[in-house]
């Protein structure tokens, strides 16, 4: 591997590293003055990082509460004013005949859905349920310290049987992704 080596004017330096591999490659830098894209100096609509996780464990509840699931990720946005999309994509399963249920994402202790119904609800009108759970949230932490997201579930009936995610060992996954603003 070769490197260039830039030094600064007053200090410091800048090191291109080339690759020992076949061929050539070009860089083409503009014959223009302005700021070079980086992550610490990003365009607005750039994604600067992605976290992804994934379980295949199952998470059961009979109670009418929010519980956590086994899915959730952590994020470290470089800025406070940036994005965070959140994709979560599970299985629901409801174990009786007519029961509701419902998910959501959670940042931290804070519902992104509806505080009644939560993102998406189910129905089972008579037979068992079983379906997708997928969501995708846009949120603005406003923070840059590191922020949890994760699946949620509870039923929205009382009594009956249990409501499952992540079922029969389907693997579960959620991404985020830092969007710059």
């Amino acid at each position: 591997m070769s490197n260039i080596v830039l030094k600064g004017s007053t200090s410091g330096d800048v090191t291109i590293a080339v690759p020992a591999e076949a061929g050539s490659n070009t860089l083409t830098i503009p014959a223009s003055t302005g700021t070079m894209l980086t992550t610490v100096n990003p365009k607005p609509g750039n994604i600067i990082q992605v976290i992804h996780g994934s379980s295949s464990s199952t998470t059961s509840t009979t109670g009418t509460t929010y519980v956590a699931a086994n899915i959730s990720a952590a994020i470290t946005p470089s800025a406070a004013a940036n994005k965070i999309i959140v994709m979560i994509c599970s299985s629901v399963y409801i174990s009786g005949a007519n029961q509701q249920a419902s998910t959501t994402i959670f940042r931290g202790s804070t519902n992104l859905g509806n505080s009644a119904r939560g993102i998406v609800q189910y129905w089972d009108t008579g037979d068992l349920f079983q379906g997708n759970a997928s969501m995708v949230v846009t949120d603005h932490p406003n923070t840059t310290s590191a922020v949890t997201y994760a699946l949620y579930f509870r039923k929205l009936s009382s009594g009956g049987d249990a409501v499952h995610v992540g079922v029969d060992a389907s693997v579960q996954y959620i991404t985020l992704m830092e969007l710059a603003v």
